[in-house]
């Protein structure tokens, strides 16, 4: 239906400018023989009547020519729209026959891409969060049964007790990352902001993790400036934490991770370690919700930890940049603006 009006609309079109072609010409006609001409009793504006035979079997063509090579761009565009109503994400369309539409088909191509990725994360969400949340909920059902034996001892009530309690943290842990997520992006400004020093702050969550850095004997470099930072301290623990908590995860023992702080123009955070790295497909998608690099998923999570370090950045009006090579490393550098930086933008 839709491609029968858009031709009976084409076809109007082309109608209306032959007649319009047609009274231009006799305006024309008119104005030179009445105007410019001398003698003008020699000139019957009947005659140009005369034309419009001519002057219709010309414009005809020409726009009968344009209307068949938009209309069959348009129609490749009606049943690429249809096949992606239909949840057809790997429809593309041929840019040889794009004519004078090739940039929309371009940006055609480019959204179906962009909606089979959203798409495929939404997925892949769906079987983490269903894996993620089903594991330790079993746990705690099953342990939470064998404590109602009377007949347990109490280093395996003890145990089991442990195993729930990890485990209830675990879920809690994956809620607070999906609601709070869920909070960032419905939000434009963060609130509660206060002075505090940022310095510290990054130490504070060195000190914090390193339980897990002691662990696997990986060494610390740390270049703190001294840094007042405008913000809400509570959102900027999630970057720093996350960060530096990733760094250990996939840095070997014995490794070494770099922490510096750069108050200059603007306050740089720069994260390094000697980890595993990422091939440039991971690195490509590390940002966006639900993605986990780690398919083996020897690393739990969810896929949010990046997402939410990305927003509160953005928020924050600042940038995120990392660089990244397999076997080698990985740096996550962060650019925040000072306040007074922040106050001149908004004003």
């Amino acid at each position: 239906m839709g491609r029968k009006r858009f031709r009976n609309f084409l076809i109007l079109g082309c109608t209306i400018i032959v007649i319009l072609s047609v009274m231009c010409f006799a305006l024309i006609d008119f104005a030179a023989n009445e105007i410019f001409l001398v003698d003008s009793s020699v000139y019957d504006p009947i005659n140009a009547i005369g034309m419009i035979l001519p002057m219709s079997f010309f414009m005809f063509k020409i726009t009968q020519w344009f209307t068949k090579v938009i209309y069959k761009c348009v129609v490749e565009i009606i049943n690429g729209l249809e096949e992606v109503a239909h949840g057809n994400f790997n429809v593309q369309l041929d840019l040889k026959k794009s004519g004078p539409l090739e940039d929309v088909f371009k940006n055609f191509n480019t959204m179906v891409n962009e909606l089979k990725q959203i798409s495929t994360l939404s997925e892949d969400f769906i079987n983490n969060f269903s894996h993620e949340f089903k594991t330790p909920i079993t746990s705690i059902n099953g342990f939470a049964s064998l404590l109602k034996d009377p007949n347990i001892s109490e280093d395996d009530k003890e145990m089991y007790i442990d195993i729930i309690y990890n485990e209830s943290e675990k879920l809690a842990s994956l809620a607070n990352s999906t609601l709070l997520m869920s909070k960032l992006e419905n939000q434009n400004i963060i609130f509660n902001k206060n002075y505090y020093l940022l310095d510290e702050q990054i130490k504070e969550c060195i000190i914090l993790l390193s339980p897990q850095w002691n662990e696997k004997n990986i060494e610390f470099h740390i270049q703190l400036d001294e840094c007042n930072f405008y913000g809400n301290k509570d959102l900027m623990d999630h970057i720093w934490i996350n960060l530096i908590n990733n760094a250990i995860k996939y840095t070997p023992e014995n490794g070494n991770i770099s922490v510096k702080l750069i108050n200059d123009d603007n306050i740089n955070v720069i994260i390094s370690d000697d980890g595993m790295g990422m091939d440039e497909d991971t690195k490509a998608h590390i940002f966006d919700k639900y993605f986990q690099g780690d398919l083996s998923r020897s690393m739990k999570g969810l896929g949010l930890g990046l997402s939410i370090v990305k927003r509160i950045v953005e928020l924050s009006c600042g940038n995120i940049y990392v660089t990244s090579k397999l076997n080698e490393g990985t740096t996550f550098k962060i650019v925040l603006p000072k306040e007074e930086k922040i106050k001149t933008n908004i004003s």
